[in-house]
């Protein structure tokens, strides 16, 4: 009988571990960025992750005033949650809904714009788009240089 306890709490330990995944790897996120147009500036700016938040800021500058600000943060709860706050406003929560190496994407259906935020890095290029419910054709793509230190 003790033997059959034993190897039913093994089992039960093993599935816990195997459900309790450890939240996905945002690294490539963190930084910098830089995106320069004829009519001004924006910057995107991430903290590290460390393991459960991670911090980010975003603001556009045109013809030397500022024009928009954001901050955001990712939640690293199960699964991990994007929250936006576009100009300081009420947080908007977005849920992961893709993630690869170098790339996540967040939905929100109810939000009515964006329903999507997706974030991919190349080198020293990141791209963030959004769009809303009629699709990514109907979207908005912003590409940062990493800046230099």
């Amino acid at each position: 009988m003790v033997c059959r306890e034993v190897l039913m709490l093994s089992l039960i330990a093993a599935l816990t571990l195997q459900a309790a995944a450890p939240p996905p790897d945002f690294d490539w996120l963190e930084g910098h960025w830089i995106l320069e147009h004829r009519t001004g500036h924006g910057e995107e700016i991430w903290s590290g992750a460390d393991g459960t938040l991670m911090t980010g800021m975003n603001r556009t500058v045109r013809e030397g005033a500022p024009s928009s600000f954001e901050f955001m943060r990712i939640e690293f709860t199960d699964p991990p949650v994007y929250i936006a706050q576009p100009a300081g406003g009420a947080p908007v929560r977005f849920d992961l809904r893709e993630h690869g190496e170098r790339r996540a994407v967040f939905a929100n259906q109810e939000h009515d714009f964006p329903t999507h935020i997706a974030y991919e890095r190349t080198e020293d290029e990141l791209t963030a788009r959004i769009w809303g419910a009629d699709g990514e054709a109907e979207g908005l793509t912003f590409t940062w240089r990493r800046k230099a230190d």
